[in-house]
């Protein structure tokens, strides 16, 4: 009897094997030290052998080296803390996010690992059963959509730009990328940097010299080339791309230290017109670009375009308004015998809209008057009807020396404009 119960156990053994060998999630079996004594063919896929024999032959420490990994928020793996271990010394863990980097091929895997614990044979020995999910894609799109939201709530919130495309390049770091870097297309050519963000602040000091040691103008031939394209750019960076780059030998060394590994750069454009370019960059043994985040890239870039507009807009409007304003104001007070006077003007917003607020003083036949008038409303028919008021009282007081009068004529005149006085 005890040999057909060590058959039958033997049976379940094989068609649980077979069971979890059909299964897409990577699922292995740890023993009481840690060592890998089952796994399917998901598993030895995941963990980048071909076959589980490979896999299960590998020591697990070297499994580990085999991938950088992080936890969800970023911060390094620590091996002691994956559930699976945490079985094996009696917790009960939650499931963990794992984001794993493979060292070799920079390729990025999102991973939801279990692990619960397995009596196993008459010895009870405590074993660790652990399921490997790969969420990748819903993870890539998580992240990306939040990104994106994120950055249209703050492109949105400022029209002060070039500090918002500071918080927006912090914002992608590093969930997106190692380095962010945003260009201005100044008027005479020149890419002016306006933001660059890296986790590690001795990296930004680097692309600050490098900034000021090789600037990019808009006609040297490769930036020419890709701004015509005006289509967003992904690159492999590799050692021989370096050396054609460099502008000398210093300049190699610099780019070669950083450990550039990929790129996305994405033209930032009105219509026709290039406003700069925004630049992604991984970097050492970290994760390679993608052609899938090319457009969560070329949707930021998109949206920085539409800020950049709508600040250049607002700012072209504000100078206009105060231009206005000034215009409708006398630039200073005259001298009255007598009496000193001064004026101060504030306007009430920052809307960049002109206001109806006016005042002004000058000398009459009989001595002087002193105006101050509000016109209702804002905006250009506000300013019209403001010099209109104030060029029609001060005209009619000067030659009439009547304020009353001069009031008259100007409420004559509202009425001929088809305005109640």
């Amino acid at each position: 009897m005890g040999e057909e119960r060590e058959g039958a156990v033997e049976l379940g053994v094989e068609e649980l094997a077979a069971a979890l060998g059909s299964l897409a999630a990577a699922v292995t079996v740890q023993d009481g030290r840690g060592r890998l004594v089952y796994a399917n063919q998901a598993a030895a896929e995941l963990l980048g052998c071909s076959s589980t024999e490979e896999l299960l032959a590998t020591p697990p420490a070297e499994l580990i080296q085999r991938f950088e990994s992080f936890t969800e928020d970023g911060a390094p793996l620590d091996p002691d803390a994956l559930p699976g271990r945490r079985v094996l010394r009696g917790e009960e863990p939650e499931p963990l996010l794992v984001r794993a980097i493979n060292r070799a091929t920079g390729e990025e895997r999102w991973q939801m690992v279990k692990a619960s614990a397995v009596p196993a044979g008459a010895g009870g020995e405590l074993r660790a059963i652990n399921i490997i999910e790969d969420v990748t894609q819903t993870k890539r799109t998580e992240i990306a959509q939040r990104m994106l939201a994120e950055a249209g709530d703050e492109l949105a919130a400022s029209l002060d730009y070039e500090s918002t495309l500071r918080r927006v390049a912090r914002m992608a770091v590093p969930r997106f990328a190692d380095w962010c870097a945003v260009s201005m297309l100044r008027p005479d050519g020149w890419l002016e940097p306006v933001a660059v963000a890296h986790s590690d602040p001795a990296k930004i000091a680097i692309a600050d010299e490098l900034r000021e040691r090789y600037p990019v103008h808009a006609s040297d031939p490769e930036m020419s080339e890709f701004l015509a394209s005006a289509e967003p750019e992904l690159t492999e960076i590799t050692p021989d791309m370096l050396r054609e780059t460099a502008r000398d030998e210093e300049h190699h060394r610099i780019l070669s230290d950083l450990g550039l590994r990929s790129a996305i750069r994405v033209p930032m454009r009105a219509g026709s017109d290039v406003l700069g370019v925004i630049t992604f960059v991984t970097t050492g043994e970290g994760r390679l670009l993608r052609p899938e985040d090319v457009d969560v890239a070329a949707e930021l870039a998109r949206r920085a375009s539409v800020a950049i507009l709508n600040a250049r807009l607002f700012d072209d409007r504000s100078r206009a308004a105060v231009t206005l304003e000034e215009a409708l104001r006398p630039p200073m007070l005259p001298e009255i015998p007598g009496w000193a006077s001064d004026g101060f003007y504030e306007p009430a917003s920052d809307g960049g809209e002109v206001g109806g607020d006016f005042y002004d003083a000058f000398e009459v036949p009989d001595g002087w008057m002193v105006m101050i008038g509000d016109v209702g409303g804002r905006g250009v028919e506000a300013a019209a009807l403001t010099a209109m008021a104030r060029y029609t009282l001060r005209t009619a007081a000067a030659l009439l020396g009547d304020p009353v009068i001069a009031l008259q004529e100007l409420n004559a005149a509202l009425l001929d404009r088809g305005h109640g006085a």
